[in-house]
């Protein structure tokens, strides 16, 4: 008996993320020996749902759900810049109104650096895939991580398997990944708590000030959240120019 096989061919940098045994080709051949979907059969190959941005056969474009039975020829490609999550897709009906993402420990820096640029990101520790997930669902917000098995859940609609492993580069890939440069409100956000900066007189919280701060600096903001002040101190310039270099 002759085994039927499906031709999987990825685009553009999936090749990469296949699993050891099949890294870096873009033809597979698929055994079509019992009923499969197609999400289950890309992500048994070691790439998360996530990452797939449209699937065509025939020149006809095709959901997770379909059964590989049923398919000769697939072509998979990735989620390409500009990614708009308001708009619904095939793959994702549904839509993220505002920006917003849950960030994983294994890119624990960058959310400090998103909150910089003035985007809600909050962080989870010592917390299971289950509710990472679970929560970037009912809170709807985009996972960040390196976690392929995180994003392999079903509940997860939206995520992103960061592949810079730096997080200034990171920062870069995400902004330029969901068109977000018009969305950059720099020092807005508290870096440590995500909470919202608001101005705040010298006079309210000059008690909590060293005295070479009370000396030289006027101009004051306070996290509505924790509390924690901020001002263009000395590391403010160097901050400007990393959101200066994200923005390109």
């Amino acid at each position: 008996m002759i085994m039927k096989h499906s031709t999987l061919i990825f685009h553009g940098d999936l090749p990469k993320l296949l699993k050891h045994r099949f890294r870096g080709e873009n033809n597979i051949q698929y055994a079509k020996d019992r009923p499969t979907s197609i999400k289950d059969v890309i992500e048994s190959l070691g790439i998360p749902h996530t990452e797939i941005g449209q699937i065509l056969t025939d020149k006809s474009e095709i959901d997770f759900a379909q059964n590989i039975q049923d398919l000769d020829e697939i072509h998979i490609f990735p989620c390409m810049p500009p990614v708009n999550l308001r708009i619904p897709s095939l793959l994702r009906p549904g839509t993220i109104e505002k920006t917003a993402f849950i960030v994983d420990v294994n890119v624990g820096k960058l959310a400090g650096l998103l909150r910089l640029c003035g985007f809600d990101a909050v962080t989870v520790e010592n917390q299971e895939d289950e509710a990472i997930a679970r929560n970037g669902c009912h809170e709807n917000r985009i996972i960040l991580t390196r976690d392929k098995e995180l994003l392999k859940r079903k509940i997860v609609m939206f995520g992103r398997l960061v592949r810079n492993t730096e997080p200034i580069g990171q920062l870069k890939e995400i902004i330029t990944l969901y068109d977000l440069h018009d969305e950059i409100k720099p020092f807005s956000r508290c870096m440590h708590c995500n909470g919202m900066l608001a101005a705040v007189t010298k006079e309210e919280i000059i008690h909590r000030l060293e005295p070479l701060t009370k000396k030289y600096f006027d101009v004051f903001q306070q996290c509505r959240s924790c509390g924690r002040i901020y001002w263009p101190g000395s590391h403010h310039e160097k901050l400007q120019a990393l959101i200066d270099a994200a923005r390109k």
